[in-house]
C-alpha cells in the first residue's frame, strides 16, 4: 500500500514513488488496453508539421513543441494534445515519459 498508516502526528505520508500508472506500464513493458491519451472520439484528428524549437541560450534551456492539428473526420470534435519527453539523466532513475 502506498500510504504508510497510521501516520505520525496526524500526517499521512504517500510514498508510492515515480513509477505509477502509465509510468509503471512503460518500465515493465506492459501494453494497457487504453493507454494514456488514447482518446475515444467520433471523429479523427491529424497532427503535422512537428517542430522542436530550442531555447535561446543556457539561461533558457526550454524546448517548445509546435505543430498543426486538423479535424480530418466527418463530425465536429475537439482535441487536447499531449506531449511527453524523456530526460537523458543517467544519475537518477526517471520515468520513460514525463
Amino acid at each position: 500500500m502506498p500510504w504508510h498508516l497510521p501516520g505520525t502526528n496526524g500526517i499521512l505520508f504517500y510514498k508510492e514513488g515515480l513509477l505509477v500508472g502509465y509510468r509503471w506500464f512503460d518500465a515493465k513493458n506492459i501494453e494497457p488496453l487504453f493507454p494514456f491519451g488514447y482518446g475515444l472520439s467520433y471523429t479523427r484528428f491529424e497532427y503535422s508539421g512537428l517542430k522542436l524549437v530550442e531555447g535561446r541560450d543556457a539561461q533558457d534551456p526550454v524546448v517548445t513543441a509546435e505543430f498543426e492539428i486538423a479535424n480530418t473526420g466527418d463530425r465536429p470534435g475537439a482535441e487536447v494534445p499531449s506531449f511527453t519527453c524523456t530526460r537523458r539523466s543517467r544519475v537518477l532513475p526517471r520515468p520513460v515519459k514525463e
